[in-house]
């Protein structure tokens, strides 16, 4: 995958602290040059997580530009263009295959295409890049005077290779190259079990505010009944957390790296979530064992997850009903 510096360049799109991540991988197993690699990380949830994994993947990389995304356009379309036209790349990385960000870079074509996996959404059937696209006449015209020639299929039939953490599953392209998401590491456990909590944003999942009330006060009780240390990932972007009697780790690592810390003292974690995709890319770790929360009318995508999990878990997933 190396080339010579001759005007070839590789360009990197990420929006979440996953995807720097898996584009961090890449660049390591690929070996791609630091002098030839570019990275555009761009958020409307800017905090102290999303920069740590930018600056994780800009330190292999020669350029970087972190975009704190406002829908005002037209700026975001002049600010990401006028970044991608100061660089040299032949090759586009990324994962959000429906990103505008994503389909500008690519301009009127004559760029490699290479994707990877945006969590969950390229496993799950019911996610949106298994549903027809839906853009609004205006809005296509409008992004096709500014360059854009580029819709989701598209960049699908034109994925050189597709890179994801969850080998043997469908994905969007057949293409597929496997990434390890996780290094090997010795552990020296010397405590016994705990169990991690993956905190979500329950108005995302909840089709009312009654329901989210639900969920919390049941989710309380089963906290409350854990006899073992019991801890608390905060989502990204959940905001203020109101659960009690447990361990917060507010930290700037997403919930794997703090699992895979948490791993060097304790022998076995039961992670419990509402189908986080931290459930999926833990699944593979023999000493995480995998909870699921259900209720009834819960999202059909929240199923799915923990369908696939069963499918991926070393440790058969066990089903926490809250009501």
């Amino acid at each position: 995958m190396k080339e010579n510096a001759s005007g070839r360049g590789y360009l990197f799109i990420c929006c979440t602290p996953l995807q720097g991540i898996i584009a961090r991988r890449i660049i390591e197993a690929e070996g791609l040059d630091k002098d030839l690699c570019h990275v555009f990380f761009y958020t409307s949830f800017d905090n102290e997580i999303y920069r740590n994994y930018y600056n994780q993947v800009r330190k292999l990389c020669s350029t970087g530009f972190y975009y704190v995304w406002k829908p005002n356009f037209p700026a975001y379309i002049k600010d990401s263009k006028s970044y991608f036209s100061s660089i040299s790349y032949h090759s586009c990385w990324f994962a959000s295959i429906d990103s505008i960000f994503v389909q500008l870079s690519l301009g009127r074509g004559g760029k490699d295409i290479y994707t990877f996996d945006d969590g969950a959404a390229n496993v799950v059937s019911e996610s949106h890049y298994y549903r027809n696209e839906k853009v609004l006449n205006y809005k296509k015209w409008i992004f096709w005077l500014l360059g854009n020639r580029y819709s989701r299929d598209r960049i699908k039939d034109e994925s050189i290779r597709h890179y994801t953490i969850f080998p043997g599953q469908k994905n969007i392209t057949d293409n597929i190259k496997s990434v390890d998401l996780f290094l090997e590491e010795e552990r020296c456990q010397s405590l016994g079990e705990c169990v991690v909590v993956l905190g979500t944003v329950l108005r995302e999942l909840c089709p009312s505010s009654e329901e989210v009330e639900r969920v919390h006060t049941s989710l309380q009780g089963y906290i409350d009944r854990i006899c073992e240390d019991v801890f608390y990932i905060p989502h990204p972007r959940e905001g203020d957390v109101s659960i009690k009697n447990v361990e917060i780790l507010r930290e700037r690592c997403v919930a794997e790296d703090i699992v895979c810390r948490l791993l060097e003292k304790y022998n076995r974690i039961y992670l419990a979530g509402f189908g986080s995709t931290a459930q999926l890319t833990l699944a593979g770790i023999k000493e995480v064992k995998s909870c699921f929360f259900c209720w009834e009318g819960e999202p059909v995508t929240v199923k799915e997850v923990r369908k696939l999990a069963g499918e991926l878990s070393i440790n058969s997933p066990k089903e926490v009903v809250l009501f």
